[in-house]
């Protein structure tokens, strides 16, 4: 909100989610994106799957030790784009690096090496599920940039 984007169909969502507990419903009345609904169904069918270590293994490789350089980019565009209008937006990200990027994937690491143990076949499932967040996570960024250039070109034609 603080950097002008629309947030009406994110409250929406969550206004449904409260009131009714079914993502489905609250996708709908969000008009949520195809890749977002998707990645958030992969993430709770792992969470449902009571798999700590496919949780524990997607969370190191598929986020602790990718987001902090990502969200570095973003608040270095960020902030040469809007410099006097993220400041809640630009502390939240950079703090989110600082600690994942210095302490949370420090302990993700020993956690699921914890978890998966001497276990092979744990190993061989994270593994895989690792691959499949991945993939996940690029169908999601690949849609969040088809939105935002399908967004510019109705701009351009309007």
């Amino acid at each position: 909100e603080q950097i002008g984007c629309d947030i009406e169909s994110m409250n929406r969502f969550v206004a449904t989610l409260q009131q009714t507990g079914d993502f489905k419903q609250a996708f709908a009345a969000g008009n949520t994106p195809l890749s977002a609904q998707k990645f958030v169904d992969f993430t709770f069918e792992i969470i449902c799957s009571n798999k700590a270590y496919l949780q524990a293994a997607i969370f190191t490789f598929g986020r602790e030790d990718l987001i902090p350089g990502m969200f570095l980019s973003m608040v270095n565009d960020l902030n040469k784009r809007f410099p006097d209008n993220i400041s809640q937006i630009k502390y939240y990200l950079e703090r989110h690096i600082e600690v994942d990027g210095d302490h949370h994937s420090i302990l993700a690491l020993q956690m699921t090496a914890n978890l998966c143990g001497e276990n092979q076949q744990y190993w061989q499932e994270a593994e895989a599920a690792v691959v499949q967040a991945l993939q996940m996570r690029i169908a999601l960024w690949d849609g969040v940039y088809a939105e935002i250039m399908a967004g510019k070109s109705t701009l351009v034609s309007a």
